[in-house]
């Protein structure tokens, strides 16, 4: 859960950020960047690392629960 809401954060700031239903990391390292000192993070790689950890996590419970198959 705490995978999830940090993830749905990172979201809410992207939304607040472009003005509108951004869902997509920015492409664009300066704007990158941008993002990730509005989730409190020093780096863009540090914005992607606790992307990247929560989006592992938040697998893991999803084979748990559903099962390998259920990625395919």
């Amino acid at each position: 859960v705490a995978n999830y809401r940090q993830l749905r954060s990172i979201e809410g700031i992207l939304r607040r950020w472009s003005f509108a239903g951004e869902t997509m990391l920015p492409e664009d390292s300066a704007a990158l960047y941008r993002v990730a000192v509005r989730c409190g993070l020093g780096s863009a790689a540090d914005l992607l690392d606790v992307v990247s950890r929560c989006r592992a996590a938040i697998r893991v419970v999803y084979i748990e629960v559903f099962g390998p198959a259920a990625l395919d």
